[in-house]
């Protein structure tokens, strides 16, 4: 029996956590002033692990689409009760992160173009730590 080669390298993908580990610093304008902040990606199995330090606590875990040789693709997404009034608070933000030119961009939708929606935010980022097998 032969294995066919598109077969052969999904199966390289998944035997292989060549970028299990990885870590990113990215710098994009802050909200609202438009100053320099420094946001944290770690890549953990099948999530993006974000962590903004200039908001405290605050740590994003994002599912990651694509993770290859020319970046990672992650989102993340929220469903819930919005205060008093008790209607929905539904949110979705990708970001992506370029490996060979190392920009990165961030974009947030909303129902009705709440908080930050629409707006994409810019970036670059550097490589802290390869991690990998």
């Amino acid at each position: 029996m032969r294995i066919g080669p598109a077969f052969a390298a999904v199966a390289a993908l998944i035997a292989s956590p060549a970028f299990a580990g990885e870590s990113w610093v990215c710098t994009q304008p802050g909200v609202p002033d438009g100053k320099p902040v420094d946001s944290y990606f770690e890549v953990s199995g099948s999530e993006l692990i974000g962590t903004y330090p200039s908001v405290p606590r605050v740590q994003l875990r994002y599912t990651i689409q694509r993770n290859d040789d020319w970046g990672i693709v992650a989102t993340w997404s929220i469903t819930a009760p919005r205060g008093r009034d008790g209607g929905p608070y539904l949110s979705a933000r990708t970001i992506t992160i370029n490996r060979h030119s190392h920009e990165m961009a961030i974009a947030n939708i909303e129902p009705g173009g709440a908080g930050q929606a629409g707006v994409p935010i810019y970036g670059t980022c550097r490589l802290r730590n390869a991690g990998g097998a």
